[in-house]
């Protein structure tokens, strides 16, 4: 349904023929054929008798002098406008009584709008003839005079419900003696008005096609609403609108400066009055314009198209960038880059740009943040999917030469979390993944032979342990001491003291072993060469230091009772020798004790873990030569490259 069935059921006219005609009439033949191909059925039942290109054949000096660009832009806009541009509205003067609320005001202070726009001079005129009735105010000068009974004036303004600046236009009009009175002292000897002299007069008759105006002074034509507010006749700086003076002098230079001047403008009733007047609710979205009574959409307000505009720019800043990259002057294609983003800092492009400016110079972790931060705006963006993927694989390769296995793992998963198809991210994880099984079968093959070695080495221990004590003098001599005499049953000890008989540690143990071990008796003098100097506590041996037997005084031999054939005649003993003192040990192999078995395993053990340890440690350096040597090589081939 378009426009103009829309309008019919609301009951107004598709469109104005007048505003049609008036614009077809300013831009010539090329909007009216845009019109009617744009819209065919609201131009239908439109009368454009009155077309004649009047005002575009005197435009053409102009308009040869503007840019078909624009031109075509122009008319653009107004075929696409055209249901808000040209509808039909009952406009209402406002005139005397109570609707003249600020006129007055307005007209002694604010100039009109050309005053500001600096409007050519040709387009005031044309203006001017189309708008100007009779019985309309204008203030003239006398310039010339024609014969004795007609004089010539000047118009320098237009006064009454609209003001007109006319000061820079050349629109002269013709004063006829009969149409005025001018006063004795302002008057020639022939009854004219003198030159030079400001008249207030009224329009008497107008002709737009030839641009002629006939004015008087006498008030026969001026409008009723105008007859008791203007003095028609000589104007004097007093009597005539002050806003004359300063039109006439250029001392008003802004619109905003002549607004502080107004009363109305001060009052703050004035705008509930000015919303009354044009039925404007001040509470809800309302305008004068029908295409601004709704509300605007989303990409229409102010943040959107500042954002819009702000792009653009920042667009401008990455391709400079990526122009001087090109050209290898890096450091001003990384200031055009963070231009960029200070302009617009979500701005997609630009953070692509930087990465891939980042990874090219080695920086990969600071690359793959800004493809982050690109793909955070825009998911689906393919050089950001592209280049992150790329630039996760080679950092993690890089990490996995530096032996950092696990961060190589999550840069090769995260590359394919972006994009499952990557076939260089898929071939980097299979290698890292058949490489770290291969890992954990050797740690396992390791911690195998570390478990064998602790088990040779715990089983020799108990055996050594075992055959120790049962080897030992102490135990023989408790054996033969069991076989003598039946042991009686030793008190069964408590909980608290075998548990913590369980929990000695074994240097604790050791020493236990050693309690109720045979020590010299106190009486012998033992010599230096009894204990082996080798052993922390003195070795078992049987208890050969028996005391010798003393003689008794009252002894005899041979015994009384002996056979006298068996008796044997002693010599008589001269000398009696003391029993020795002490007698020695018989000469003994070096003693060996469980705790040197002990310590000679330990260093057995420690020996064989520090080789295996050692042996590890030298594939490790072999291993991690190759991954130096690839990685230099690598290396020598990038900048090899690149300075091709």
């Amino acid at each position: 349904m378009g426009f103009r069935e829309v309008a019919k059921m609301a009951g107004i006219d598709p469109l104005s023929c007048t505003l049609v005609t008036q614009c077809v009439n300013f831009h010539g033949h090329q909007l009216l054929k845009q019109l009617t191909s744009s819209h065919p059925k609201d131009f239908e039942t439109l009368n454009l008798k009155e077309v004649d290109y009047k005002v575009y054949k005197a435009r053409i000096p102009e308009i040869s002098k503007q840019p078909s660009v624009t031109r075509n832009e122009l008319i653009n806009f107004i075929s696409d406008k055209c249901p808000s541009l040209f509808v039909p509205r009952e406009t209402e003067s406002l005139k005397g009584g109570d609707d003249d609320y600020g006129i007055r005001d307005r007209s002694s202070n604010l100039p009109p709008l050309e005053y500001f726009m600096r409007v050519m001079s040709h387009l005031k005129r044309d203006v001017f003839f189309k708008t100007v009735q009779r019985g309309d105010v204008l203030y003239v000068r006398v310039t010339s005079y024609v014969h004795d009974l007609l004089c010539t004036v000047k118009v320098q303004a237009a006064v009454g419900t609209t003001v007109r600046d006319l000061f820079d236009t050349d629109i002269k009009a013709h004063l006829r003696l009969e149409d005025t009175d001018p006063e004795p002292a302002d008057r020639d000897d022939l009854g004219r008005w003198m030159l030079r002299t400001r008249l207030c007069v009224e329009v008497l008759e107008v002709d737009a096609s030839d641009n002629y105006l006939l004015v008087g002074t006498k008030g026969v034509a001026i409008h009723s609403h105008l007859k008791d507010k203007v003095k028609l006749g000589k104007a004097t700086l007093s009597n005539r609108p002050p806003i004359l003076s300063e039109m006439e002098n250029r001392s008003i230079k802004s619109y905003s400066q002549a607004l502080e001047k107004l009363v109305t403008f001060n009052n703050p009733r004035s705008i509930r009055h000015l919303a009354g007047k044009f039925n404007l609710n001040l509470y809800s979205h309302t305008s004068l314009m029908d295409s601004l009574k709704h509300k605007f959409s989303e990409r229409e307000m102010y943040k959107s198209v500042r954002k819009a505009q702000m792009s653009r720019w920042a667009h401008k800043s990455v391709a400079d960038g990526v122009v001087f990259f090109k050209r290898g002057q890096h450091e001003e294609a990384f200031q055009c880059l963070n231009k960029a983003l200070q302009i617009d800092t979500e701005n997609v492009e630009a953070f692509v740009a930087k990465g891939a400016l980042l990874a090219n110079f080695g920086s990969l972790e600071k690359a793959v943040e800004n493809f982050e931060e690109a793909l955070k705006y825009n998911p689906t963006h393919n050089n950001a999917q592209k280049y992150i993927c790329e630039t996760l694989v080679e950092l993690g390769k890089q990490l996995e030469e530096e032996n950092k296995i696990e961060e190589a793992e999550k840069n090769f998963k995260k590359c394919l979390s972006i994009n499952p198809n990557h076939a260089a991210g898929k071939e980097a994880l299979r290698k890292i993944t058949q490489k770290n099984e291969d890992r954990s079968e050797i740690v396992q093959d390791v911690l195998q032979d570390l478990i064998d070695i602790e088990e040779e080495f715990n089983s020799r221990k108990r055996h050594r342990t075992s055959s120790t004590s049962k080897s030992s003098p102490a135990a023989k001599r408790e054996a033969r001491g069991s076989e003598i005499k039946e042991p009686t049953p030793a008190p069964e000890p408590s909980t608290r003291s075998r548990s913590r008989s369980k929990s000695l540690s074994p240097l604790s143990k050791k020493l236990q072993m050693q309690e109720g071990k045979w020590l010299p008796p106190t009486t012998i003098n033992t010599t230096s060469s009894f204990m082996a100097p080798n052993l922390a506590v003195p070795p078992p041996s049987v208890d050969l230091a028996v005391p010798p037997p003393t003689i008794d005084a009252n002894y005899n031999y041979p015994p009384p009772g002996w056979p006298p054939t068996t008796m044997v005649t002693a010599p008589p003993v001269t000398t009696m020798y003391p029993p020795p003192t002490a007698y020695t040990m018989l000469p003994q192999g070096p003693a060996v004790s469980s705790s040197t078995y002990s310590s000679r395993e330990d260093e057995e053990y420690k020996a064989r873990v520090d080789q295996f340890l050692k042996n590890l440690e030298e594939d490790r350096s072999v291993e991690k030569k190759d991954r130096s040597k690839k990685k230099h090589s690598r290396g020598r081939e990038s900048r090899s490259q690149k300075k091709t």
